[in-house]
């Protein structure tokens, strides 16, 4: 029987389709404020100068369980298949959603609000393990985009669930939204369980999963805890995440409070301000998220698989781009007094440039951590913005416009209907104070992502190494090389014409000769030298051993006097062929009588192999032996039979 297998990008719009579900299903509270503010009312016996803790706590209780299960979730995803574990949340989504709807036949609040907890808590499966996949399965040239449009679907699921929920709310019945969201995605969560091939859907931490650097540290699992802190102790994560809180908690505040500022300001109707603060988030969140991945996968374009590349750009670019936002926001502030227009402007713009960095800052978590951490690092990422950004922000401005703007609240008019204080007026400094407080919270983020660009640049210029599972940075030092890219054919070639002359080579090569050869691991040279370390100390021998870095090596070695050497063991063929791939020259393959197209030799090919190295360096160290041997006077006395000669 066949089986259905979605494409890796199937894949990508599958996940886009999840977030834009999930954000509907987050705006449909929001969308029928007096529907839910009536249940709330009449289901659990609040009064209405109360009802709106109550509408809070059902919201809170969503971010609380999210903020807390998206971390275990993206530490799970270690060691289990994403996808299952998306599966596995998505399903009990869909039974919180079910629970929400059943809250109105039975006519109570605390179903409501366990529905709520629980979406949570399915929710987080997919937010923990969907930015991940996303970076390292998109397109190489268009991953950052892939990441702005998942990005910008927040604004349009939430502004969607938004007006679906008021016109069910107004017809229907609120509890049609849930029931229709549940719907829509069961077919997703039946993907997600059967339809994701396995080269799709393989856990962090499987070695074949992580790229080559990654794939060369060790693999064990680390527990929860420690996991935590070697997170928490990465100086690129928590800069960037200190910035994104920062972020979150102006974007967060003015979410709530923007319309009565700007309505006790002068430059919004009360009858026209929600829905022109909610045209100008939704239009500035579409632009700058999409804008922001446009532009890294354009700066970074040739060095897609760069990882320090990338993340200094995107680090570069957040920075720009935040910077740039915060600048336009505060002269906004500055055109208060002019026409609304111009002011409504330059939030649009201000906004757009600050939300234009949500792809980057992604980014810049996943590239910060090892691979077997970048979902996790998701979810820690996640629960450090809500706690430190979004949560404590409706409170804290909210707290400042009372102090700082008292005569601003609500009072019952004599029809009466809730209508802005008629003193508001009285406090436009206070408001101008809190709005400018809401911006100037913006200047953490740019301290903070100027923090993380000065690390991003350092890192490219050192080498990060784990010892016993916690991450080291190591200074670059004149030994050290980057690893270049060598042209497909001229390596392909250089390859052949080794394998040619490897049986030669080895038989010129001792077996003392412990360097890092084929068939010889790590541990055996390790072990090797100690033997020998023994040995000598028992029969008290001159011994040395040397370490090599063969690319500096190779550069000691002159090429004429290697060809020399080579002279003696290979057939002439053989000597030229390695002759013309050790010149700068071009050259030509042909084969079956077809000449191919032209490329470059380098006489420094083949400075990565070991045997020429060793080759080389051999004959050289036998000769000064051999002289020095001429005038040391006490004879060296070789080891016993029973073990294996040194030198």
């Amino acid at each position: 029987m066949l089986r259905l297998e979605l494409s890796a990008k199937q894949v990508l719009l599958m996940l886009c389709v999840i977030n834009f579900l999930n954000f509907f299903d987050r705006g449909l509270i929001p969308g029928a404020p007096i529907e839910f503010q009536a249940f709330v009312q009449s289901a659990h016996n609040v009064s209405s100068s109360h009802v709106s803790v109550y509408i809070g706590l059902l919201q809170t209780s969503f971010i609380g369980s999210l903020s807390i299960f998206v971390c275990v979730f993206g530490y799970l995803s270690r060691t289990q298949r994403p996808f299952f574990l998306t599966a596995l949340g998505l399903s009990v989504w869909l039974l919180a959603l079910v629970c929400c709807a059943l809250a109105k036949p039975l006519n109570s609040f605390y179903v409501l609000l366990v529905g709520r907890l629980v979406s949570g808590i399915g929710e987080a499966s997919f937010q923990a393990t969907a930015p991940a996949f996303i970076d390292a399965f998109a397109p190489p040239t268009k991953r950052t985009l892939w990441l702005g449009a998942f990005f910008a679907l927040v604004a349009v699921g939430e502004a969607v669930g938004f007006s679906v929920s008021a016109l069910l709310a107004a017809s229907v019945g609120w509890d049609v939204g849930y029931y229709l969201t549940a719907i829509l995605a069961l077919p997703l969560v039946h993907a997600c369980y059967h339809f994701v091939p396995h080269e799709l859907n393989k856990p962090t931490l499987s070695p074949e999963c992580a790229p080559n650097e990654d794939a060369l540290l060790p693999s064990a699992t680390t527990s929860y805890w420690r996991t935590t802190w070697q997170v928490l102790c990465n100086p690129i994560f928590a800069t960037a995440t200190l910035g994104w809180a920062a972020y979150a908690f102006t974007i967060g505040g003015l979410s709530t409070f923007a319309p009565a500022l700007f309505i006790g300001l002068g430059v919004l109707d009360v009858s026209v301000a929600s829905i022109a603060m909610g045209g100008i988030v939704v239009v500035s969140s579409l632009t700058g998220a999409l804008l922001g991945g446009y532009l890294l996968d354009r700066s970074c374009r040739d060095h897609e698989d760069d990882r320090h590349f990338r993340l200094r750009k995107a680090s570069l670019q957040m920075l720009g781009s935040m910077s740039l936002g915060v600048a336009l926001l505060f002269l906004s502030m500055c055109a208060l007094d002019g026409p609304p227009i111009v002011v409504l402007a330059l939030i649009l713009l201000g906004l757009m440039c600050v939300l234009m960095s949500q792809a980057p800052l992604t980014t810049v978590v996943l590239l910060s951590v090892k691979w077997s951490q970048r979902s996790y690092a998701v979810g820690l990422n996640t629960l450090l913005m809500h706690l430190l950004g979004d949560v404590p922000a409706v409170v804290i401005l909210g707290a400042l416009k009372d102090r700082w703007a008292p005569h601003c609240g609500s009072v019952v008019d004599i029809n009466g209907s809730d209508v802005l204080d008629p003193n508001c007026h009285l406090d436009a400094t206070g408001l101008r104070a809190t709005l400018a407080f809401a911006y100037g919270w913006l200047l953490w983020a740019v301290l903070f992502w100027g923090a993380t660009y000065y690390l991003a640049r350092a890192r490219t210029t050192s080498t990060d190494v784990e010892i016993d599972g916690d991450m080291m940075t190591m200074p670059q030092t004149p030994t050290l090389r980057p690893i270049v890219l060598l042209n497909g054919i001229r390596k392909a070639v250089s390859v052949m014409v080794l394998k040619r002359i490897q049986p030669k080579l080895d038989k010129q090569i001792g077996a003392y000769q412990s360097g890092f050869r084929p068939g010889r691991s790590t541990a055996d040279v390790v072990w090797s030298h100690k033997w020998r370390i023994a040995r000598i100390r028992q029969y008290e021998e001159q011994f040395s051993i040397l370490g090599i870095d063969f690319s500096r090596a190779f550069d000691t070695i002159d090429r004429a006097k290697l060809l020399a050497v080579l002279r003696g063991f290979l057939d002439d063929d053989e000597v030229r062929l390695v002759r013309m791939l050790l010149t700068t020259t071009t050259l030509r393959l042909r084969i079956d009588g077809k000449s191919h197209s032209p490329f470059a030799a380098d006489r420094d090919a083949w400075k990565e192999s070991t045997e020429l190295v060793i080759m080389g360096l051999t004959r050289g160290h036998k000769r000064r032996r051999a002289t020095t041997e001429e005038h040391d006077a006490p004879p060296r006395r070789r080891l016993r039979s029973h073990g294996p000669a040194s030198e």
